[in-house]
């Protein structure tokens, strides 16, 4: 009879199981397999080696990670379910085939294949045969004389050995080497096995044919089904209590917690009040008899842990009473089990990659955020049973802190460097976009268009504070949803906000800065504050601004958008620092505790703020890269709740981030063929707003227009906002023909065109080296307006002297 033919249907071959393969008799490396039946036979069949011992072996089981001595994983004890049973048969008289006729006439599903050392005039062969669950391992022996009732009693002794394992294959590739699949049911559903159940044979290979005299023993009960419970304490503590599996979850959990140094004590404690747990309507008998054996269990893995010990100290391979394994290796252990990688930055900082779902995120090992991930992933990890059920475990700062000084070092040692990004970064051509939900998703946004993905391998980072961005979906009515909400008047200043929105989602800057300006009652902090959720929500929204430069820098490194809300007076360091952010800046200090160390921060950032626009705009290089918005009054009988606008813009959103993301890929697309004739100078902002205005309908000409007339209106705020500037224009009104003299001089004229008031101000220049600094500062808005300052030397005496002249 051929059983090898038989069809896939009538056996199951395409139902999975688990089986242990080792690679070879040391049995000190393991790999669990999901395989079907076919490819078990495949396995075997195609598998050879020079010599016996070259072949792999298998088991029909789930093992532990706890070594013998020598390191083998393949003893009892460490077993900790079956999902099948596999015997020997060394008699040299009863042919596979034989044996697969017994076995198909009792209706027992197996795989049967010869031995490395059979030939067809002496035949040895192995049978393997599932489970339809994973059972307990105690059940194994009476699973195996049901088996050997099946075939008279001829299988070997060593066949009943709990961890027992065999070769598959064949040597060289043997001619006579086999495998037979015989049809039928897992064996532990043959309930009615008519041969009877024959136990082990007193000696090895006494029972050697057909005929040989068999002891019949009781066969076990098997359990109903049960669920696989996974080797994680939680998952483990989770079997005991629901009762899917009392034994084997206690065996594997004895021994984590044995590796884990937890003490005995406390693992008893631990397990039994998981087995208390249990509600008392499902405490049958079998609960009663695993619980009762929970010492005894947990004295077996301790003691034998013991006994390993004095195995290395009589083999002088002792550490002196030292744990070997600490909460830190634990944290460690956990923290890589949960798949979390490591890489760093061009400057040496490191980033952990952890994945979430079908997503990531990436952390910075050296925060706060990533030591109480580390705790976290512990505690799923190492759970303890406490008198409210599962919970974490305490673990000490001194364990987290060597623990994460191990991912550091693992992070330097990274081949994978990458340039950080907040919200955006630039990764494999593309502009990728942290959506900042639950469910790590980004969009990807390329010249060819946008498009929301589950996953990236781009280093963003989240920062503390961050929200979610809404998902895209296109809508038709989006632009006029967004001016319907912000309270923005002219059509350029409409122009204006949308292209800061579309160069905020660039990674790359310089930035233009946003100003919005207006009377009270205007809508200046929402505008801002819904600018600033478009690009990058933030808990904070927008808020005061902060004392030093030193802090704005370190505010602008941890989110994406510095807003800032409510500027009444703008300090010349803090306008300076603002332009810094805004086109790139960088602060080196001084490493805390280290008198080398220098950490630095450099960031570019685009910016969003409201207040006083003209106090804003006051020193003319802000002017330059600032886009000022001046907000009408909202009459009071139109004014909104912001109970009612903001349900309104949480609508409109995705529909607005569609579109902006249709007009940043429009402009990618189009950046190499616009040709700015006059290059403002923020440039590159104005290259990027030509670029995308067609995706909201706009011309580059709208654009240019409306970037020249803010940019007129600038330079008017800064001469207005500078007396020493309106001053040289009231000297050129009544000099037509210019103006020259020296420091002194000028600083005299000057006073003649201001009041007292303005001239007692402590900004008033007071000596000719502070007049050359003010003069200096207002010479590029004095020249748009036509107006040319600047110094020369008189011939012959070689005197300084200040000329004011009309330009050209």
């Amino acid at each position: 009879m051929n059983y090898v033919t038989i069809q896939n249907t009538q056996i199951g071959l395409a139902d999975t199981f688990i089986a242990t393969r080792f690679a070879d008799h040391t049995a000190k490396e393991k790999r669990e397999l999901s395989v079907t039946w076919d490819q078990l036979r495949e396995a075997v069949l195609q598998t050879s080696a020079a010599t016996k011992a070259g072949l792999p072996w298998v088991k029909l089981a789930r093992f532990g990670d706890i070594p013998t001595p020598k390191g083998s994983l393949r003893h009892d004890t460490n077993m900790l379910a079956i999902t099948g049973i596999e015997a020997d048969y060394d008699g040299e008289e009863v042919t596979p085939e034989d044996a697969g006729a017994l076995l198909e006439a009792a209706g027992v599903k197996a795989l049967i294949y010869t031995s490395p050392s059979h030939t067809d005039a002496k035949p040895r062969w192995r049978v393997l045969c599932p489970t339809s669950v994973e059972l307990p391992p105690d059940q194994r022996e009476g699973l195996v004389a049901r088996l050997n009732g099946v075939l008279g009693g001829i299988l070997a002794g060593e066949s009943f050995t709990l961890s027992q394992s065999y070769y598959y294959g064949c040597v060289n590739m043997n001619p006579e080497h086999r495998a037979i699949m015989v049809p039928g049911q897992p064996i532990d559903l043959c309930a009615d096995l008519g041969a009877g159940v024959v136990g082990r044979p007193a000696t090895k290979g006494a029972a050697t044919s057909t005929k040989a005299a068999a002891t019949p023993t009781k066969a076990p009960v098997a359990t109903p089904p049960v669920a696989r419970a996974q080797n994680t304490p939680a998952a483990l503590l989770e079997a005991i209590i629901s009762g899917d599996d009392f034994h084997g979850a206690t065996v594997k959990l004895a021994g984590i917690m044995a590796s884990g140094k937890v003490g005995k004590t406390s693992a008893k404690r631990q397990i039994t009040d998981a087995f208390d747990a249990v509600p008392a309507d499902q405490r049958d008998a079998r609960w009663a008899e695993r619980r009762a054996d929970v010492g005894r269990c947990v004295d077996g893995i301790y003691d034998k842990d013991k006994l390993e010990a004095a195995f290395r100290k009589a083999e002088g391979d002792d550490n002196g009473g030292a744990d070997k394994t600490g909460a830190h290796d634990n944290i460690i252990d956990a923290v890589l089990g949960a798949g979390v990688t490591f890489w760093r930055d061009p400057d040496g900082e490191v980033y952990a990659r952890v994945p979430m779902g079908e997503g990531v995120l990436n952390i910075a090992v050296r925060t706060q955020r990533f030591d109480s991930m580390c705790r976290q992933l512990y505690g799923k990890a190492f759970p303890v049973m406490g008198s409210h059920g599962l919970r974490p475990p305490g673990v000490s700062d001194n364990a987290i802190k060597t623990a994460i000084g191990s991912f550091i070092a693992m992070g330097l040692d990274s081949k994978d460097v990458h340039v950080p990004g907040v919200r955006l970064a630039d990764y494999d051509g593309a502009i990728w976009i942290d959506l900042g939900d639950d469910t790590h998703r980004v969009v990807r946004v390329t010249a060819d268009g946008w498009s929301v993905e589950s996953t990236t391998q781009a280093p963003l980072v989240r920062k503390g504070g961050m929200r979610a961005l809404p998902v895209p979906v296109r809508a038709d009515d989006s632009a006029s949803r967004l001016r319907g909400l912000l309270n923005i008047a002219s059509d350029d200043d409409f122009r204006l906000a949308c292209a800061w929105l579309v160069a905020a989602l660039r990674p790359t800057g310089p930035y233009a800065i946003i100003a919005v300006d207006g009377e009270q009652g205007s809508g200046k902090s929402t505008t801002s504050k819904m600018l600033r959720q478009l690009v990058d929500p933030n808990a904070s929204g927008v808020r005061g601004l902060v004392k030093n430069e030193d802090d704005l820098l370190i505010s602008a490194q941890n989110s994406r958008v510095v807003g800032i809300d409510n500027i009444s007076t703008l300090s010349d360091s803090m306008s300076d620092a603002l332009c810094r952010i805004s086109t790139g800046a960088g602060l080196g200090k001084r490493t805390l505790y280290s008198n080398l160390d220098e950490t630095i921060i450099s960031v570019c950032r685009p910016i969003v703020m409201n207040g006083i626009a003209k106090a804003a705009a006051m020193r003319g290089d802000l002017a330059d890269r600032t886009i000022a918005l001046t907000l009408p009054v909202i009459p009071e009988t139109e004014r909104r709740d912001e109970g009612d606008v903001w349900p309104q813009f949480e609508a409109a959103a995705p529909g607005i981030f569609a579109l902006l993301l249709s007009a940043l890929a429009t402009g990618l697309r189009r950046l190499p063929e616009v040709k700015l004739e006059r290059k403002p100078r923020m440039a590159d902002f104005a290259k990027l707003a030509c670029a995308s205005a067609p995706a909201f309908g706009w011309t580059e000409t709208q654009m240019m227009e409306a970037i020249e007339g803010n940019r007129q209106r600038g330079t008017e705020a800064v001469i207005e906002g500078d007396a020493i500037a309106s001053a040289v224009l009231e000297i050129m009104d009544g000099n037509p023909n210019g103006w020259s003299g020296t420091a002194t001089n000028l600083l005299d004229a000057l006073r003649a065109e201001v009041s007292e008031a303005v001239e007692r101000e402590r900004s008033w220049p007071k000596g000719a080296a502070q007049l050359s600094a003010r003069l200096t500062r207002a010479a590029p808005a004095l020249r748009r307006v036509g107006v040319t300052v600047e110094q020369t030397r008189a011939g012959g005496t070689g005197k300084r002297l200040w000329r004011i002249a009309r330009a050209g």
